[in-house]
């Protein structure tokens, strides 16, 4: 025969699961065990990024970033599906 786990008490473990970065592995664990599993946090809504993107502002692409890593000393990476993170503060 199984608990009855009370509401307060599960809307307070799902809130706990819905960051599991912050718990302790033995609490993960012993929470997993009773059939609650972990959510990661969503990272972004944005679609996903089309293969040969080129940004907007200053032309790079995947190929190259050479500019971005002219101005800034590193890479760049996309924030938007046309702008680069070496241009974020153009816009």
């Amino acid at each position: 025969m199984s608990a009855t786990i009370p509401n307060a008490v599960r809307d307070q473990i799902e809130r706990a699961m819905a960051d599991p970065e912050r718990m302790m592995p033995s609490e993960r664990a012993a929470l997993e065990a009773k059939g609650f599993v972990a959510r990661a946090p969503l990272v972004c809504d944005l679609p996903p990024l089309p293969i040969g993107q080129q940004c907007a502002v200053c032309g790079c692409t995947d190929d190259d970033c050479s500019g971005c890593i002219r101005r800034t000393g590193v890479p760049c990476y996309w924030i938007a599906i046309n702008l680069c993170s070496a241009c974020e503060d153009a816009i």
